[in-house]
């Protein structure tokens, strides 16, 4: 229980983090929301996260002192005042962060804005990036298939895996399904004439309960391989 109270709060902290240096600061997602619009997301999650950071060092200098953490109740209480301090405004404003995240909800579309919880401490992005999508075209008896292409943005989740073209500045999401029904394989491209560095992305199934299969194409080994080995990972 000490171990998952340290490792928690290590990936609560990654979480914060990246909810402010990725999309607080993010010129696009600026660019469409107005100053009261980008207070109610964010709220007071800089102090929330100055908060956290502090708790985390006193946590690891404990354990540097003591690996059982004997102390830690008392490290806990210490820090009691600063969790009221800015946990009461935070989840008090969690009402109003919902209403306005389905108000900013594209059209028929789905938006990433449905699938990350700036709250959750149980999600983390463990990786995303634009890939490219190979598609076969049939071209009819007696000739053979042509290959077109489109970018495809991946958000690869502790628990989900997304799938989302971009659009007018914010990602739509086209398909996605749980990590635990996601595989992704590599094989020979060139004996089946596709690009190199592509590798298999199978939905097996995806939300709408359909087995799916796409290739996609990395910009170098070293990211396709990384990718498979994350998708890959329980």
């Amino acid at each position: 229980t000490i171990f998952e109270v340290l490792t928690s709060e290590a990936s609560y902290q990654r979480s914060l983090s990246l909810a402010l240096d990725h999309f607080q600061n993010s010129r696009k997602l600026s660019d469409c929301l107005d100053i009261t619009h980008k207070h109610t997301l964010f709220s007071n999650l800089p102090a929330v996260r100055d908060v956290s950071y502090r708790f985390l060092q006193d946590l690891e200098e404990a354990l540097d002192r003591d690996v059982f953490l004997s102390d830690i109740g008392d490290l806990i209480q210490r820090h009691c005042p600063e969790f009221h301090r800015v946990y009461i405004p935070y989840v008090t404003n969690q009402m109003y962060q919902e209403n306005l995240m389905q108000k900013l909800v594209c059209n028929t579309a789905l938006s990433l804005l449905q699938f990350f919880p700036l709250i959750s401490r149980g999600r983390i992005l463990l990786k995303h990036g634009e890939l490219v999508r190979i598609f076969f075209q049939e071209m009819g008896i007696g000739h053979r298939h042509r290959l077109s292409a489109k970018p495809v943005y991946i958000h690869l989740f502790s628990d989900l895996l997304m799938l989302s073209r971009m659009e007018y500045g914010r990602f739509l999401v086209e398909d996605y399904a749980s990590k635990g029904q996601v595989k992704a394989d590599d094989f020979k491209a060139k004996p089946l004439g596709l690009p190199e560095l592509t590798f298999l992305l199978r939905l097996r199934p995806n939300h709408a309960g359909v087995n799916c299969e796409c290739i996609l194409k990395a910009n170098c080994e070293t990211e396709k391989q990384h990718w498979i080995s994350l998708i890959g990972a329980r």
